[in-house]
């Protein structure tokens, strides 16, 4: 296999070469660059599963689907491009069929090998909307149908492994407490982590509050709409069950002034888009 592997990377550095070549030749052979650059990714693609690792395969894959999106545009090419997001979505299929759970024994919170990869893919997904931001204004352009997806799945990977991190990290205080006998301490960490979940929730609609105030984007504010909805019945119903009187208050007081920065920012988003239209 390990031959298997280096003979495809060959192949995909001597249709690199040969489709530069090219391209830069005296004629300019744009057409057959493409291909022949096309080929470059194909073998490269087949050669990483068989020469990296469990998360090098997939941080190769989402490098090379954004170098792909890169390319696709430096040529100008939407074939291309389809091969970038489709690289992208092997790297996002890696990650459910190969990094699930995120973590299968003790870890270090935020500083581990599986959050990173998850993170890295997302932040991969990122560049590649940035990358294609211009070309999705274009009707018969692929990124029309494809950003609009992509985005999507980019925020809601974000919010579960986010989610998942923050309550695993209190989840194996509690597990430690459990081990140790002290009982008090682990339904502590547990109440602790809930409310942590909570607080992760209410920050994470308010940035889609922002993003969606600064893109005037409807989809981004109903999302967050309907995770403050989430996020204050949670506070409520589940949360707050085991407090004291005092910590429900301030944890109410503290909902109350998230809430009210939402309104805010739905106020402004409102304003901005009345703005744009009658301009």
């Amino acid at each position: 296999p390990r031959m298997l592997g280096l003979a495809s990377v060959a192949l995909a550095v001597l249709y690199l070469v040969t489709g530069l070549a090219a391209l830069h030749g005296g004629r300019g052979d744009v057409p057959q660059a493409r291909v022949l650059l096309g080929l470059a990714a194909s073998f490269l693609t087949v050669a990483i599963p068989v020469q990296l690792g469990l998360h090098g395969i997939t941080l190769a894959w989402a490098v090379e689907g954004v170098l792909l999106l890169w390319l696709s545009l430096r040529f100008q090419s939407a074939l291309a491009r389809l091969g970038g997001y489709g690289v992208l979505g092997l790297a996002t299929m890696r990650l459910f069929a190969r990094h699930l759970p995120l973590h299968r024994g003790a870890f270090d919170p935020v500083f581990n090998a599986g959050f990173a990869t998850w993170m890295f893919v997302i932040a991969a997904m990122g560049v590649a909307l940035l990358l294609t931001r211009e070309t999705g204004a274009d009707a018969g352009a692929p990124d029309r149908a494809i950003r609009p997806l992509l985005a999507a799945v980019a925020l809601v990977l974000l919010f579960g492994v986010l989610t998942s991190e923050t309550s695993g990290t209190f989840g194996q205080q509690a597990v430690r407490a459990d081990r140790a006998g002290d009982l008090v301490a682990a339904q502590d960490a547990r109440r602790v982590g809930g409310l942590a979940v909570s607080v992760l929730w209410t920050v994470f609609a308010t940035a889609l509050l922002a993003a969606g105030l600064a893109l005037r984007s409807h989809p981004l504010f109903y999302c967050a709409y309907g995770l403050f909805a989430l996020t204050a019945g949670k506070v409520v119903f589940w949360d707050l069950s085991s407090f004291s009187l005092p910590y429900r208050m301030l944890a109410f007081l503290a909902l109350a002034v998230l809430l009210t920065a939402g309104a805010y920012l739905n106020l402004r988003f409102r304003e901005r888009l009345a703005t744009r239209e009658a301009a």
